[in-house]
C-alpha cells in the first residue's frame, strides 16, 4: 500500500493530460480518493483550470473503508532521465549501437539520456577514426 506522499509524488510525474482524465472521469472504482485528490492538487500547482467532473463521487458505504490508497493503473514502462551505466558502456564498446540506442531514446522523449549516449558514441567514433587516419 502506498502512502499519501508516494501517491502525490507518483501523480506529479504523470503528464497533465493523464491527470485531467483522472480528475474528469472521477472513477472511484479505478482510482482512490487520495489519488484523485493528488491529481487535483497537482493540476492546481501546474496552473491548470479544473474541468467539471463527469460523475459525482460515490460515498463509501458505512462499515467499509477504502484501504487501497494506490492508483490501480501503473506506468507501462520505465523512462530513464539520465544515461545508465549500461548505456555508457555500450556507447564506449560499441559506439555505433550506442548512437542507435541514443536515437531511440530521443524518439521516446528521453532527451538528456539520448544526448549523453550520442555524444559519447560520436566521440569514441571520432577518436577511432583519428587513430586510424580516417
Amino acid at each position: 500500500m502506498m502512502r499519501v506522499q508516494e501517491v502525490a509524488a507518483w501523480m506529479r510525474r504523470r503528464p497533465t493530460e493523464e491527470l485531467l482524465a483522472v480528475w474528469r472521469e472521477n472513477d472511484r472504482k479505478k482510482w482512490s480518493d487520495t489519488a484523485i485528490e493528488a491529481a487535483r492538487k497537482t493540476l492546481v500547482e501546474r496552473g491548470v483550470a479544473l474541468p467539471p467532473q463527469q460523475m459525482p463521487p460515490e460515498p463509501t458505504p458505512p462499515g467499509e473503508s477504502q484501504t487501497v490508497a494506490t492508483p490501480t493503473k501503473r506506468p507501462r514502462r520505465q523512462r530513464f532521465e539520465r544515461a545508465t551505466a549500461g548505456d555508457v558502456v555500450l556507447s564506449v564498446v560499441l559506439p555505433g549501437w550506442g548512437i542507435l540506442v541514443g536515437l531511440t531514446a530521443l524518439c521516446k522523449g528521453e532527451r538528456k539520456r539520448a544526448v549523453t549516449i550520442i555524444v559519447i558514441g560520436a566521440c569514441v567514433l571520432a577518436v577511432v577514426a583519428l587513430a586510424r587516419g580516417f
